[in-house]
């Protein structure tokens, strides 16, 4: 049995941190356009887990009659050392990459990584955000390289696209009200 088979043949890996973004852009394609997501978490600490956990629970129970959501978890830390990392920079390159090996195994050839369009400009919002303590995880700039490595490593591999990088987050969210799932943004976990 191959691995896809395993997952029920999904056709797009989606990367699910259980904050709004990912959720609605999960639904959406879902919803409007009948793709079958693989849900990939990244765990950092043990109270994320859960949540994004039960968010797939809901989904699975709203929407599962033709797709069932499946949810691959990984708990990935970096090892104490002398030097603490205290920015958060790194968490795109490591979250797409895992993505990207997961696509890449099941011959997929895209993973979403959703943030809204502000959120992947990164405008700052205050002078605390300026400068290197701030992640640029979806930045255009970002992805373009990030592609452009995964390009070398997997040449006929997949690409991380950003779904949402033209809406609003009151767009974004649209997408739950026009879903029927308002009600899931308290189950949410975004930054």
């Amino acid at each position: 049995i191959e691995h896809g088979q395993v997952l029920g043949n999904p056709d797009v890996v989606a990367l699910f941190s259980g904050g709004l973004d990912s959720l609605c852009s999960v639904i959406e394609q879902y919803r409007s356009f009948g793709r079958r997501p693989l849900l990939i978490s990244h765990a950092p600490a043990f109270h994320v887990n859960p949540r994004q956990s039960e968010l797939r629970t809901i989904l699975s129970e709203r929407f599962g009659k033709q797709w069932h959501f499946p949810r691959v978890s990984a708990s990935i830390n970096r090892k104490k050392s002398d030097a603490p990392e205290t920015t958060h920079r790194t968490r795109s390159f490591l979250y797409g990459a895992v993505g990207a090996i997961a696509a890449h195994a099941l011959r997929l050839t895209e993973v979403q990584l959703a943030d809204n369009g502000v959120v992947s400009l990164n405008l700052p919002i205050n002078e605390q955000v300026i400068g290197a303590m701030a992640t640029r995880s979806t930045h255009p700039k970002f992805l373009r390289l990030f592609n452009r490595l995964l390009q070398a490593v997997f040449p006929d591999g997949p690409l991380v696209l950003n779904p949402l990088r033209t809406r609003t987050r009151a767009e974004t969210l649209e997408v739950l009200k026009e879903s029927g799932c308002a009600d899931l943004i308290e189950e949410t976990n975004s930054c």
